[in-house]
C-alpha cells in the first residue's frame, strides 16, 4: 500500500465534517471519491446554497521526502505517531546555477 492510500484510510478522514459556522450559516464537507491513479480526492461542500465538488490533493509523506531529496543529500523521517512525524533534511546539494542558462529546449521556439 502506498503512503497516499494509507492517508485516505485515516480514521475520521471520510467523515461528514462541519468546516465552518458563522453568520452565513454552516458549511459541511463530505468525502465523495478518491482516485488512486491521480491522487486527487473529491469532497462535496454542502452549504445552504447547494452542493459544490472540491478536488484536493494531499501531499503524502513519501512524495514530500522524494521532493526534499532533490535538494538535500540526506533526508530522514522521524516518526511521531501513526500518521505524523518530522522530515529532516540537511546537507544541501550544491547545484551549479550556471547550467541553468537560456531557454530549456522543451520551451525553445522551433526554427
Amino acid at each position: 500500500m502506498e503512503e497516499v492510500d494509507r492517508f485516505t484510510m485515516m480514521t475520521g478522514y471520510k467523515d461528514f465534517l462541519l468546516e465552518r459556522y458563522d453568520e452565513r450559516g454552516p458549511v459541511f464537507t463530505a468525502h465523495y471519491d478518491h482516485d488512486p491513479l491521480t491522487g486527487y480526492t473529491t469532497r462535496i461542500i454542502l452549504t445552504k446554497d447547494g452542493t459544490h465538488p472540491m478536488h484536493v490533493y494531499f501531499w503524502d509523506i513519501a512524495s514530500s521526502i522524494a521532493l526534499s531529496w532533490i535538494f538535500f543529500e540526506d533526508v530522514d523521517f522521524m516518526r511521531r505517531g501513526a500518521y505524523s512525524g518530522y522530515i529532516l533534511a540537511h546537507k544541501p546539494r550544491k547545484f551549479d546555477l550556471n547550467i541553468i542558462t537560456g531557454i530549456p529546449s522543451v520551451y525553445a521556439p522551433r526554427t
